[in-house]
């Protein structure tokens, strides 16, 4: 039984440890805090699926639709379009605002072949 209890206290102890490491883990890997009411602003990001896009270079993960809680402040949002150059803008998000920004491919010569207005 004193084994039985032991190991028990063992097992306790080692799930500790290893969810204490894997959450610190995890923050480590994550993108700076996001917004945390409901005033902060949004920006939802329409984009190739298999672009790349990065809001002051941290990588935010997602499909064609994205969407970024983040405080109110002035921000470089960059897109890398497999096949096309970078594309990247500055916003500037005030309280409570929703931007949405659309980053699409053209080639040259096709018409709306330039970089987004900011």
């Amino acid at each position: 039984a004193l084994y039985l209890a032991l190991g028990a206290v063992v097992t306790v102890i080692v799930l500790f440890v290893g969810a204490v490491i894997g959450v610190s883990l995890y923050r480590l890997v994550q993108p700076e805090p996001v917004a945390t009411t409901q005033a902060d602003p949004e920006v939802r990001v329409l984009l190739p699926a298999d672009a790349s896009l990065y809001v002051d270079q941290r990588a935010v993960a997602g499909g064609a639709q994205r969407r970024v809680f983040l405080h109110p402040g002035r921000y470089e949002i960059r897109a890398e379009i497999p096949g096309a150059e970078p594309i990247t803008t500055s916003v500037e998000l005030r309280e409570g605002e929703i931007r949405v920004i659309r980053f699409e491919v053209h080639h040259p010569g096709e018409e709306g072949s330039e970089a987004p207005a900011p």
